[in-house]
């Protein structure tokens, strides 16, 4: 026997499949191992051949393998992953089952034996015995890290991402950087948390240390996907992926994917192919593309894809469970139930199926009543259908006329819109799991919301958002980009009511100047990369201003043409050659100079963001304490130890250098907010004077000054300061509300009653707002025409509120308009059927 021979370190090659080094593992796996290291030799070879995809080597060299060695339980695990890989499952039952009658026999005990065990069990479709294996696996001696892996990772198959969660957060916790947990946690970003930024962060994080883990590179390529950016993905998958795995299963799905959404007919049909050469059977492929044509709204091709799914394989649970999903999404009940429960009966274990039969069409569904609002109907649970039943279907009907005949088109039927009054039976009506975070889902077809009886969100707007999407999807033949259709539906809810409309010019001026707002060609990355629930707001915000700027630069005609251009199958940047007769960098360019004239007021307002100096504290901090340091060092150090709430030291490298140069503009201003913080008014005020004094203003520093008048009992000066501040800023709600907090201190009704009139344009959902106008409105001189505008926007925020239907109830009786009085009073009985005012209302009445 060689020398060489002598030299395999299996521990080494372990780890080093382990980390996916697979460069590394195949050098040392060349050499002739001893006699007695032959099995686990070509075992690791197994391994190392499956991460390449080289299923046949796979089979060739492990099948004398498992019959000499009949308890070489991890040779039967690779071996029948290969065999599954090609479409021999039941050569892979065979070789799998093996380890279950030998467990049934008592001959299988170890952890390691019992993990092998529940990844079989679990290959060939007996996931609640898996479990049970797997967990005693991590009982038995020895047990853990990769039978934990394994268990979530079964977990994670059937949609439990509870259970899945801990297990992966305990490995990751004990092994930071265990690649089989970080992947199986990314997956929970994505399917559960919808939180891609942190999938993508794990995915790279992966590919820092191991460049040639093929899974991190697939996650990557869903990640682009599920961005609309499907270009990037086949990139990644043929440069990456496929060239160190050339058959890998989850690579082709994805390219499969991608070129389904980009329409290219000819390239996913050649990968169709590709995927059936490999496996015959191959029935995910067909229900993951499935999934990623459902998330850009193509619904109906995501079913034939999941049939043929099953017409390969009919006992694809996934398949038959997204095939009930679908078509509940298309508002097909009867055949999404008869689904289901098939899917069901063949799986139990799926968390999403089960969610859906449980909590909504076993027993849920009958409690709730359609509502005829033709052409749509309205799906609303019994004991809020009488109060609904006044307000939405008249809502309803407005929005679809007037976007019919925007749009000179009428979407095919059926068109259901349904309300649910539990914010966690929305979220499993719409995903099959809980805790979704939105008011409301579109889905071409179907519109889920959640109820008005929450009482804390406008109903009406958020209808009228979703029912636009219903138009831009059917017109754009499920092609409109998210970031279009998201900026569109927001101002056409701004053109159904002027006070729907959002302010947020101030921050997304500040996103600008941070260069945080993307152009046309990357848009989507503001959604699927948000960082922060802010992010998210302003990339609704931005798309919502880019459709404000093409209708008054282009006319409201073109929006039509646009999305006639993306149903033809065309990219978007011929869309805009052909509509717009734009580049999309010349568009960009058009829009930030449009953009810059609509914030210029903004502009003038003086502003310091520490935030920014916190990367590089140290750098900042340590050139402030140098000989030579200059002004500017001293304030930058200044900023950076604000950042970080050391404000004494702070404030000692601002006193040096405002003694340097006694109008440094930032230095003031910090050392103004440091002094506010520490109740040094006077002090505080000196330093915002200074500040007015060289020029310079902004919301903050009336803000400030405001609040040091307040405080040392000058509330007229108070008043004063916040109405500047308001002049600067229009938007700032949070400053609307402290002024007529002051003019009510100052009994000054009739201007406090002004104010709030100019609030409902910024506070849109303030239910306590709207009944405070219309209870003082008669009093304060209002208007007929202001009185039944407020009591509109009551209906759309609180039609649940017993107080806001009396306050307006009262109001229409002073105007003389009894029959409307009389409908608001029953309204309010009809949420309180003994509330003894509106019963005495509707007597007098």
């Amino acid at each position: 026997m060689s020398d060489h021979a002598l030299a395999i370190n299996f521990d080494q090659i372990r780890g080093d499949l382990k980390a996916w080094n697979i460069s590394a593992a195949s050098k040392r796996l060349r050499g002739k191992p001893k006699a007695a290291k032959a099995l686990e030799h070509a075992i690791l070879q197994g391994r190392l051949d499956l991460m390449r995809s080289d299923f046949d080597a796979v089979i060739k060299a492990l099948i004398p393998k498992v019959s000499a060695f009949p308890k070489a339980y991890e040779a039967r695990v690779v071996l029948g992953r290969a065999l599954r890989a090609l479409g021999r499952n039941a050569d892979a039952f065979r070789v799998l089952d093996v380890m279950a009658t030998d467990y049934t026999n008592d001959e299988v005990s170890t952890a390691e034996d019992l993990m092998w065990l529940g990844i079989g069990l679990h290959l060939t479709d007996y996931p609640k015995n898996a479990v049970t294996v797997l967990e005693e696996a991590l009982q038995a001696r020895g047990g853990g890290t990769e039978a934990r892996v394994h268990l979530a990772n079964l977990f994670v198959s059937k949609s439990n991402f509870r259970d899945s969660d801990n297990l992966y957060a305990e490995v990751i916790k004990s092994e930071p950087g265990h690649i089989g947990a970080l992947l199986g946690a990314a997956r929970i970003d994505i399917e559960s948390d919808r939180n891609y930024l942190e999938a993508r962060t794990k995915g790279l994080k992966i590919l820092k240390s191991s460049p040639e883990c093929v899974p991190a590179h697939n996650l990557l390529a869903e990640l682009d996907l599920l961005g609309e950016q499907p270009l990037d993905a086949i990139k990644r998958l043929q440069e990456k992926s496929l060239r160190l795995a050339p058959n890998n299963p989850r690579a082709l799905t994805l390219l499969g994917a991608a070129y389904l959404i980009l329409d290219d007919d000819p390239r996913y049909e050649q990968t169709r192919k590709r995927a059936l050469a490999l496996n015959p059977r191959f029935a995910a492929f067909f229900a993951v593309v499935a999934e990623h044509a459902a998330r850009v709204h193509r619904y109906r091709r995501a079913l034939a894809l999941n049939q043929e799914a099953l017409t390969l394989d009919p006992e694809y649970w996934p398949a038959l469970s997204n095939l009930g999903i679908g078509y509940s999404r298309l508002g097909d009940d009867d055949k999404a139930k008869e689904k289901l429960e098939e899917a069901f009966e063949g799986d139990s274990y799926n968390v999403r199926t089960y969610n859906l039969l449980t909590f909504f069409y076993d027993k849920v569904i009958k409690e709730f009543d359609w509502i005829d609002v033709k052409p749509m109907r309205l799906r609303v649970h019994h004991r809020e259908k009488k109060i609904l039943n006044r307000y939405v279907p008249p809502l309803l009907k407005e929005a679809y006329a007037y976007l019919k005949k925007k749009y000179a088109f009428a979407p095919q039927t059926p068109l259901h819109v349904e309300v649910f009054p539990d914010k966690e039976l929305f979220s499993v009506r719409s995903t099959g799991l809980p805790r979704l975070g939105a008011h409301g889902i579109c889905f071409g077809h179907v519109i889920t919301s959640r109820s008005p009886s929450e009482g804390n969100y406008n109903w009406a707007e958020v209808l009228w958002h979703e029912l636009s999407h219903v138009f831009h999807i059917q017109l754009s033949k499920s092609r409109v980009p998210r970031w279009f259709t998201e900026g569109l539906a927001v101002y056409e809810s701004t053109e159904g009511r002027d006070e729907w409309r959002r302010e947020m010019d101030p921050t997304l001026l500040r996103y600008k100047k941070e260069g945080r707002l993307r152009g046309i060609a990357n848009f989507n990355l503001s959604f699927t990369q948000a960082k922060s629930f802010e992010d998210i707001l302003v990339a609704y915000y931005h798309a919502y201003v880019v459709a404000e700027f093409m209708v008054e630069r282009f006319g409201s005609g073109v929006v039509r043409d646009l999305l006639i251009g993306w149903g033809k199958k065309k990219k978007t940047k011929t869309v805009f050659a052909d509509v717009l007769k734009l580049s999309l960098k010349e568009f960009d360019a058009a829009f930030e100079g449009w953009l810059e004239t609509r914030l210029s007021h903004l502009e003038k307002n003086f502003e310091i963001a520490p935030q920014r100096y916190v990367e590089k504290a140290k750098d900042w901090i340590s050139a402030a304490t140098k000989t030579q340091a200059t002004t500017s060092d001293k304030v930058n150090a200044a900023m950076a130890l604000y950042a970080k709430r050391d404000f004494k030291h702070a404030l000692l490298h601002l006193d040096s250098a405002l003694a340097k140069d006694a109008k440094n503009a930032r230095a003031l201003a910090l050392r103004a907010k440091i002094r506010l913080g520490t109740k040094e008014h006077e002090l505080a005020a000196g330093d915002l004077k200074k500040l007015l004094g060289i020029g310079l203003n902004a919301p903050w520093i009336q803000e400030g000054l405001a609040f040091i008048a307040k405080v040392g009992g000058r509330p007229k000066d108070a008043a004063s300061h916040l109405k500047k501040a308001i002049a600067l800023s229009p938007q700032s709600g949070e400053l609307y509300h402290m002024l007529i907090r002051l003019l009510d201190d100052l009994k000054d009704s009739k201007e406090a009653f002004a104010w709030r009139k100019k609030l409902t344009k910024i506070d849109q959902s303030n239910i306590k707002l709207v009944i405070n106008l219309i209870a003082n409105g008669t009093t304060q001189g209002a208007s007929r025409d202001e009185i039944l505008r407020w009591g509109e926007m009551g209906n759309h925020i609180a039609p649940f509120s017993v107080e806001f239907h009396m306050t307006f109830a009262r109001a229409l009786v002073e105007l003389g308009l009894k029959d409307r009085a009389r409908f608001e009073a029953e309204s309010a009985l009809l949420v309180e059927p003994t509330h003894a005012a509106a019963l005495d209302l509707l007597k007098e009445l």
